[in-house]
């Protein structure tokens, strides 16, 4: 839990409140940009918005945002905690994003013949989404690729 909350902390772009909006990672910036940056954040996902329109076949991709890039998965912790059930969330970044991009043959769930690259997490993400930051190992292109901490 302590780990949870500090990862949570520490990869956001720009403090939650206006009164913490110099303690993300982009603290740095002026206080007019960070005030936006803070106005985006705290604005509803359109996303979230659709979803709970009840369409739930939405595809995850991001350019731009609340997290660091490469804290990705951050993102879904987002939806998650925005009311997006863990699995939709998944299927967004996996089987969604695959099928949207006309790539469904060759990417997206793990099927024979297709490429995939796979994660496993100190526990299961389906009941606790933030696991999906806690990585035991990664495979890419059929090689393990260990992590050096077991988070």
């Amino acid at each position: 839990m302590f780990l949870q909350s500090h990862i949570h902390a520490m990869v956001a772009v720009v403090g939650a409140t206006r009164e913490t909006l110099h303690s993300g990672l982009w603290g740095w910036l002026p206080e007019p940009v960070l005030l936006g940056l803070l106005n985006i954040r705290l604005k509803p996902f359109a996303m979230m918005q659709t979803y709970r329109r009840g369409i739930k076949n939405l595809a995850y991709a991001s350019d731009a945002g609340v997290y660091r890039w490469g804290d990705n998965a951050k993102d879904l912790f987002e939806f998650s905690k925005r009311g997006m059930t863990p699995t939709d969330a998944i299927k967004a970044a996996t089987v969604n994003a695959a099928r949207m991009l006309g790539l469904e043959r060759e990417i997206g769930s793990i099927a024979v013949e297709k490429a995939a690259d796979i994660i496993a997490t100190t526990g299961g993400p389906l009941e606790d989404i933030t696991r999906l930051g806690q990585i035991r190992f990664v495979m890419r292109a059929g090689i393990v690729y260990r992590s050096e901490t077991s988070n």
